[in-house]
């Protein structure tokens, strides 16, 4: 039997996930960030989150400043409550066995063993709550999850990553700037892509065009970890050091694929006037068989180049963008 959730229970899950991880401060998600952030197609993502909002779950905000949030704490919010959202009620609507012989009329001697597997199965999940759901997933963020024996995920190895820029900017100074907007991001992203192509022309000039038509970003900053610990930075501990999660997903011209970027961003103060980023994560990519076999480092080569092009042209775009506000500061 295929114990799995439908799309829509499956989408209203990663959503609720979405909004508890910015609870704590309070903050309302927008749609793009969500759909970046927990690969909810575009085209659904409003419609989950308004059964959030439908069920009590969530509360909604119009305006700039607005979006979606959480109407009450994760920690007070069930696993239950969450996928009844997308699924409606979990209960067994029609007979185990359906028709059979006449003695069956009444009821299938299938009844009181399935009623009480489907009453096991919502207290499960009612004694889940989305806290533990959230915390699993940044457990998994930072791979220190535990991978269990039974484990269905059959999904691409994904490309790991690693790199970084230094910027000419403090560190409160570059964290104001990440914390903007997500679409000057969003921007960047979509142009690093052309190093990319740069490359595959170069040297896999056969294979398809690495392009992106459009990209969703997203970045969260990460204050503490479910344990309540300070994420240690990379190198010397003693640098003062913040982290963001961060996320951008992308569409291609033709393509049925999203292929995904995502990790973590670390922002490290050097000095009073200079900062460091490192951007750490995996590239996940529906992969083409053919050209794997053919190129068997062809992913990782692009993508390598797409975020040493990404972190330069933020590095640049970060010295532009405070030059701009400090002229726009003086001129109040």
């Amino acid at each position: 039997m295929n114990m799995t959730l439908s799309k829509r229970g499956d989408y209203v899950v990663r959503s609720a996930i979405a909004l508890a991880q910015v609870w704590e401060g309070g903050k309302f998600r927008k749609v793009r960030e969500v759909v970046a952030e927990m690969a909810v197609p575009q085209t659904f993502a409003s419609q989950i989150l308004s059964d959030l909002v439908r069920v009590g779950l969530a509360e909604s905000k119009a305006g700039k400043d607005g979006g979606y949030r959480l109407s009450r704490a994760p920690s007070d919010i069930t696993l239950l409550d969450v996928i009844e959202a997308g699924e409606g009620p979990l209960r067994s609507e029609r007979c185990a066995l359906g028709d059979g012989p006449c003695r069956w009329d009444d009821v299938c001697p299938l009844h009181n063993a399935w009623s009480e597997a489907t009453n096991a199965l919502r207290e499960v999940l009612r004694s889940t709550t989305l806290r533990n759901i959230q915390e699993a997933d940044l457990k998994l963020s930072k791979g220190t999850h535990t991978i269990p024996l039974d484990s269905h995920r059959h999904t691409p190895k994904a490309h790991e990553f690693k790199d970084s820029v230094q910027v000419e900017l403090s560190m409160v100074q570059v964290k104001e700037l990440l914390l903007d907007s997500s679409e000057w991001l969003a921007e960047i992203a979509k142009d690093s892509y052309s190093d990319g192509e740069k490359l595959r022309l170069l040297k896999y000039p056969t294979t398809p065009n690495w392009i992106s038509d459009e990209v969703l970003f997203s970045v969260i900053e990460l204050e503490r970890d479910s344990n309540g610990e300070n994420f240690e930075p990379s190198g010397n501990s003693k640098l003062n050091s913040v982290f963001f999660s961060f996320a951008w997903e992308t569409s291609r011209h033709k393509s049925t694929s999203c292929p995904r970027i995502d990790g973590t961003l670390e922002l490290i103060e050097l000095d009073s006037e200079r900062s460091e980023v490192i951007l750490e994560g995996k590239f996940h990519q529906i992969l083409d068989r053919s050209l794997s076999e053919n190129y068997p480092d062809i992913y990782e080569k692009l993508t390598q180049a797409t975020i040493r092009g990404f972190l330069r042209r933020l590095a640049r775009a970060f010295e532009s963008r405070s030059s701009t506000l400090l002229l726009s500061s003086k001129h109040r």
